[in-house]
């Protein structure tokens, strides 16, 4: 399944709020033989945030929400958000702690009259506790003066549980487990459904940084959740879990050499014993509008599959962009995108074919093509985002600042 989303919105940003409205909308390519429910659209979105830093040692926070969701064959509504938060930051060279309390109200107000609770509700507190040591040395890194540090990490969250069983699911799913998941209140994305938790998660990260400029040249993480209770919050169709530690996670990033970027995660169940998920990536980046990268993914009875993906000049002026995609598991290309960019001093033109596996192995193909006008707007479809999602550390060739001379895609 491919969505090719449709958004336009209007921010508007102050130095302690911001409010957006928004409209999206989306059209959903996919085997017509095998059809899956497309996402709801916002129409519209209205949303305020508003924040006060440091007011006698507090940070307030405050975030209302207001959104219509439409779809064709599913339940729709409106949704109202108010979520008020209040911080107490200690932070020190050594330290930081950060205790922290929150106010969630959701309401809705749905459409059909055969509805059971036309509008149901949800209130819930939320408390979470946030600390750290930080420990530092000088050290050497190949030959180059660094600092390395040592970072051990707690943080504790509790949220009472609350039946959420008769409110509809417009814009959540369960978020993806990884190490900025293991620092959050909440397991699920989109505001539908709130876990309980009763839990805490330990870390541990290690860096080694360039003293004059605190560059990351490389980092290391280990982390894990516990938990006290069982998870009785689900979305329709899911099991509650009554595991007492979540899936051990390690991370490593690192600079290996001048260009180059390599990355690796790993993801151990301790309950199966066995390695549940796998990410490995190498990048070669000399310099603006140039990137190699391969990578190797692999998810337990679900994924293995190899990735290459470039953007690379080919001539004056012109840049090839492409993206090869294989699964192992199936013995297939699930992804293949081809095709260039031209760059003139103001305004470039992108062209791109694209052929891709929907469910139920069917092949789709599609061109797409977008004129841009350097600082004014641009004509064509979302390529840029495209692009973006398939190739690690693109850039838009249009950004880069002033004339082009002669050689400098060769420098």
């Amino acid at each position: 399944r491919l969505v090719l989303p449709q958004d336009a919105f209007l921010r508007y940003t102050q130095r302690n709020w911001s409010a957006l409205v928004r409209v999206e909308e989306n059209q959903t390519l996919q085997d017509p033989t095998q059809p899956v429910a497309k996402p709801y659209e916002r129409v519209p979105q209205l949303s305020l945030t508003g924040w006060t830093p440091r007011i006698a040692g507090f940070d307030a926070g405050l975030m209302m929400d207001a959104t219509r969701f439409s779809h064709p064959t599913l339940v729709t509504g409106s949704r109202f958000i108010v979520n008020p938060s209040l911080a107490y930051p200690v932070r020190a060279p050594g330290y930081f702690l950060v205790p922290r309390v929150q106010w969630l109200g959701t309401w809705y107000e749905l459409d059909g009259a055969r509805l059971t609770d036309p509008r149901p509700s949800r209130t819930l507190p939320i408390a979470s506790v946030d600390g750290g040591l930080v420990f530092e040395r000088e050290a050497n890194w190949f030959g180059s003066a660094s600092v390395q540090t040592l970072e051990p990490r707690l943080f504790y969250a509790y949220v009472p549980h609350r039946e959420q069983s008769s409110l509809p699911v417009f814009d959540t799913a369960e978020a993806d487990f990884n190490f900025t998941q293991l620092f959050r209140e909440n397991r699920y994305s989109g505001f539908d459904r709130v876990s309980e938790a009763n839990q805490l998660t330990a870390a541990l990260v290690g860096r080694v940084l360039d003293p004059a400029t605190g560059a990351e040249r490389l980092r290391g993480a280990i982390g894990q959740r516990f938990y006290f209770s069982s998870q009785q919050v689900t979305l329709p169709g899911g099991t509650a879990s009554t595991g007492s530690e979540s899936d051990l996670l390690f991370e490593l990033r690192g600079l290996i050499a001048r260009g180059w970027v390599a990355d690796l995660y790993l993801q151990h169940s301790t309950l199966e014993n066995r390695m549940v998920r796998a990410a490995a990536a190498l990048r070669w980046q000399p310099r603006p509008g140039s990137v190699m990268a391969l990578a190797y993914r692999y998810k337990l009875d679900e994924i293995e599959q190899v990735d290459f993906a470039a953007q690379w000049p080919i001539a004056e002026r012109w840049y090839g962009v492409g993206r090869a995609n294989f699964s192992i598991r199936d013995s297939q290309w699930v992804e293949l995108l081809a095709g260039f960019e031209y760059r003139d001093d103001c305004w470039a033109v992108r062209l791109v074919g694209q052929s891709f596996v929907t469910i139920g192995e069917a092949r789709t193909t599609s061109l797409l093509f977008q004129l841009q006008l350097n600082g004014v707007a641009s004509i064509g479809t979302g390529l840029l985002d495209q692009l973006r999602r398939s190739i690690p550390g693109y850039q838009p060739i249009d950004l880069q600042q002033g004339p082009i001379g002669r050689y400098e895609d060769y420098e």
